[in-house]
């Protein structure tokens, strides 16, 4: 594929900003938390202080990426956090952890959406598959994590969590340095004929499709996060072992590497709306298949499952946002789709996590979740019958 360097540098920097900065927090904290003496709720609070950072500035990342283009954001994005992780590694009490984490949030809002947009812009004819091997970064970062972390934070050095997060802000420099060299932004389109970019995003909103968009990709958040959080534990309390539990998600992890591109090349050719329609159908058995089958059996099934076609809706919802706005509003449509999912991932668990602690059981909450990706798919296919009328209009 032509361009490849762009497409390797975007699933670096998906692996720096999703997998270190966002989702290896679950595994390093509780180190972090012997070491320092914080309390039992305060990983929490950590933890909502990263996603308010990565809220509070997508909207504002979407808008500095039509301004100042991509690249722009995205090594800003990177410089910010590896100065996050940096901050992480020397942190000497609660409120400076505070302000490492609200920094990889902030950080993540400038990498990802704006990355999103930019490798849209290099494959317009390929952007499902594009995004797919550029969120193959997650999988690769989270599988590593996963397999890494675990033997170096169980060290007898208690302080292990603060090299662990030297070497990521490390590894982020690293990786800027390689997004310095070899991402670009393309040669831009010709405006003559398009419509100028409005500073208060009425053209995003009212477009049809990015409205159909942000209600899957919102649904489809709620339904993420609980897996993320939730389904290890689960598995713990029906009595998978942990060692068993940890390879499941490490193979989910590689099987996202496989399964993106796939997914997302897939949705290149049969659609953007079909391809969700299928996936989201699947993703409702891989979360009720616990609840059916309560035994290591089900949890196979959960997990490998998820792993074939997380990332795949992840990369077809973004793709066909982008689609149904002109090229120099494609940040903002990202942008705006990714506050829904983001908003999604902060209700899902709070609901779920409430249901959980109401009935003591974890089932009840799958079920739920299992209704929302049975919407999902329902919404997929009105999206179907949608983007095929506007096809027959052209």
């Amino acid at each position: 594929m032509k361009n490849s360097w762009i497409l390797f540098a975007a699933a670096l920097s998906t692996l720096s900003a999703l997998a270190l900065a966002r989702l290896s927090f679950g595994l390093i904290q509780p180190s972090m938390r012997l070491d320092m003496g914080l309390g039992p709720e305060d990983p929490g609070y950590l933890g909502a202080i990263n996603s308010l950072g990565y809220i509070s500035c997508l909207l504002l990342a979407g808008a500095t990426a039509d301004r100042r283009g991509g690249r722009f954001c995205v090594l800003l994005g990177l410089s910010v956090i590896a100065t996050g992780c940096g901050v992480m590694a020397l942190a000497p009490s609660f409120a400076v952890l505070a302000l490492g984490m609200v920094l990889m949030g902030m950080g993540t809002a400038f990498v990802y959406t704006p990355l999103i947009s930019l490798t849209v812009a290099w494959f317009p004819g390929q952007r499902g598959m594009a995004i797919g091997i550029a969120n193959a970064g997650i999988g690769v970062g989270a599988s590593v994590v996963a397999l890494v972390l675990p033997r170096v934070l169980s060290a007898q050095n208690e302080a292990n969590w603060r090299w662990v997060w030297a070497c990521f802000a490390l590894f982020v420099a690293i990786n800027l340095a390689v997004a310095l060299v070899k991402l670009h932004n393309p040669a831009k389109p010709s405006n003559r004929d398009a419509p100028a970019a409005p500073s208060d995003w009425s053209g995003v909103i009212q477009s049809t499709g990015v409205r159909f968009y942000a209600a899957i990709y919102g649904l489809v958040g709620l339904c993420y996060m609980v897996q993320s959080i939730f389904s290890y534990s689960y598995a713990l309390s029906i009595g998978v072992q942990a060692a068993d539990a940890g390879l499941l998600l490490a193979l989910m992890g590689l099987l996202t590497v496989i399964s993106g591109p796939i997914v997302g090349r897939l949705s290149d050719r049969l659609g953007r709306g079909l391809t969700l329609s299928i996936s989201a159908g699947l993703m409702t058995v891989a979360m009720i298949a616990p609840v059916i089958w309560s035994n290591y059996t089900g949890f196979v099934l959960h997990f490998l499952m998820s792993g074939v076609l997380l990332v795949g809706l992840f990369s077809t919802i973004l793709a066909g946002a982008s689609e149904h706005v002109p090229p120099q509003w494609v940040p903002r449509a990202v942008s705006g789709v990714t506050l829904v999912f983001a908003v999604g991932q902060i209700v899902g668990p709070a609901l779920s996590g409430w249901l959980i602690e109401w009935t003591g059981r974890y089932p009840p909450a799958y079920v739920a979740v299992s209704v929302m990706m049975a919407l999902v798919t329902c919404v997929s296919l009105a999206l179907y019958r949608y983007e095929q009328r506007l096809r027959s209009a052209e």
